[in-house]
């Protein structure tokens, strides 16, 4: 009696289920994405700009993270007037879909840190953040899964 078709067979296998293990691993890490950028351009923003500046372009970098879905997301603390439309307790948070009209401006120009998500997606935002009322910071985070 021969056991050689079994060892080839078990080898062959052994051997698939490794590449496919390779395979999956090396897609997941060609899909993760961070940049930091302080100096230069990156997605049509550039460092220095203003405010004003810095908002007329966001729209267009998000489209060009993903063209297929040109909404807007960003994520809010939940107030008295949003807990009764939404019905969401408050004082938690929610992704809720934003308009970047130009008279919307005035919800994001008081702040210094400005986060997008793409594709309504915890895990695939573009962060924006102003030292001195100028754009001093671009982050960009695009993660395949979320570690425990």
């Amino acid at each position: 009696m021969s056991f050689k078709p079994l060892a080839f067979g078990l080898w062959t296998l052994a051997s698939a289920g490794i590449i496919v293990l390779v395979a999956a691993v090396a897609y997941l890490i060609s899909q993760f994405d961070r940049a930091d950028v302080t100096e230069g351009t990156y997605l049509g923003l550039a460092i220095g700009d203003s405010k004003q500046a810095s908002y007329e372009k966001v729209s267009g970098a998000l489209r060009e993270l993903n063209s297929s879905d040109p909404r807007v997301f960003i994520e809010i603390e939940v107030d008295q007037a949003a807990s009764q439309v939404i019905g969401m307790d408050v004082g938690r948070h929610a992704m809720v879909q934003s308009s970047l009209a130009p008279s919307a401006f005035e919800r994001f120009e008081g702040a210094d840190q400005w986060k997008f998500y793409v594709s309504a997606s915890y895990m695939n935002s573009l962060t924006l953040e102003f030292c001195d009322e100028r754009l001093c910071r671009i982050s960009r985070m695009k993660k395949p899964f979320e570690l425990p």
